[in-house]
């Protein structure tokens, strides 16, 4: 008898424990953002209570290196990066997918000048301050080519994002590639924009990168995110002042400045999304392949990839349309 009740609690321990297990949460969607006003919308979101509670978890980074070392550790889910950095993560993880199109800069990342240029020669010598890394160097040789530049023509030194502002005023160069906020600090301390985006419309793209396994198992989590994402996004399209003022104290510009930023940079909403990742718009593939030229020229990557195979709707599809 004690032998037989002893088996019964036993069992019924076990089954206890399994049940337990099987009603723990799952772990957050760990989503990794950089200082980037189109990025602040996952933040408005979440002020808004759109992101649900403990299904995402928002984590702030100060450069793009940093956030894409931590996508390749598993340390973050979901990361925010341009369409360069997709690319070359493609080539390393193949199983990485574009499963959002956050925006198109056009004018938010500039080259900037301390004084006026006002012919291609007065460029020659200069030192120019980039950003490492797949982003720094398409700007770089955009900017090379629009101004008719040779190797050699410029002094190249790299400076991160978050050693800029003090670069810049400590006079270590001539000529700076950034994006915003600092592009627009920089200008109100006189820097003058000799080159941006606009010359370069829709070519440099911002998106969200998940790796295919992780869209398994955290379905519900991505719905939550892109749902919360596209509430945001239609305050933006209204021109939510309550929006520009958050964004404004998390970047540290005026609320009347980030309202004309984002008239530099296109944000798309659930159908343009849906073109883009369906693979069916043109000047989005183009861009693609263009990006992909350059850095295999400059040896950011070592092969071409299937550039459709990056691409997925299944997370638009969580979509609830109004």
């Amino acid at each position: 008898m004690p032998d037989a009740f002893y088996r019964r609690w036993v069992v019924a321990f076990l089954v206890f424990l399994l049940l337990a297990g099987c009603q723990q949460e799952k772990p957050p969607l760990r989503v990794a953002l950089l200082e980037w006003p189109p990025y602040e919308l996952a933040f408005w979101a979440e002020q808004n209570g759109w992101m649900g509670e403990k299904h995402i978890q928002l984590l702030e980074y100060k450069t793009p290196a940093e956030v894409t070392r931590a996508y390749a550790s598993g340390a973050v889910d979901v990361i925010a990066v341009t369409s360069d950095f997709a690319l070359t993560l493609a080539e390393q993880f193949p199983d990485t997918r574009i499963f959002l199109v956050i925006d198109a800069s056009n004018g938010g990342d500039a080259v900037l000048s301390r004084t006026p240029v006002a012919n291609n020669q007065q460029l020659v010598g200069k030192t120019i301050a980039v950003e490492s890394g797949p982003l720094g160097s398409y700007m770089l040789n955009r900017f090379m080519d629009r101004h008719q530049l040779e190797p050699g023509d410029l002094t190249i030194n790299y400076v991160d994002i978050p050693g800029q502002l003090i670069a810049w005023q400590q006079q270590k160069m001539d000529l700076l590639i950034t994006y915003e906020p600092s592009r627009s600090k920089l200008i109100e301390e006189g820097a003058v924009e000799i080159f941006t985006s606009r010359d370069i419309p829709n070519e440099i793209i911002d998106v969200f990168l998940i790796r295919e396994r992780v869209m398994v198992v955290q379905k519900k989590s991505l719905s939550i995110f892109v749902n919360g994402w596209f509430k945001a996004v239609a305050d933006l399209d209204q021109s939510d002042a309550n929006l520009f003022h958050f964004i404004g104290e998390r970047e540290g510009l005026p609320a009347g400045r980030v309202e004309t930023i984002f008239k530099d940079i296109a944000v798309p909403g659930i159908n343009r999304n849906r073109e883009f990742l369906a693979g069916v718009n043109n000047g989005f593939n183009k861009g693609l392949e263009q990006h992909e030229t350059i850095m295999l020229k400059d040896g950011l990557m070592q092969n071409k990839i299937n550039k459709q195979s990056l691409l997925t709707l299944d997370v638009m599809d969580m979509v609830e349309d109004k």
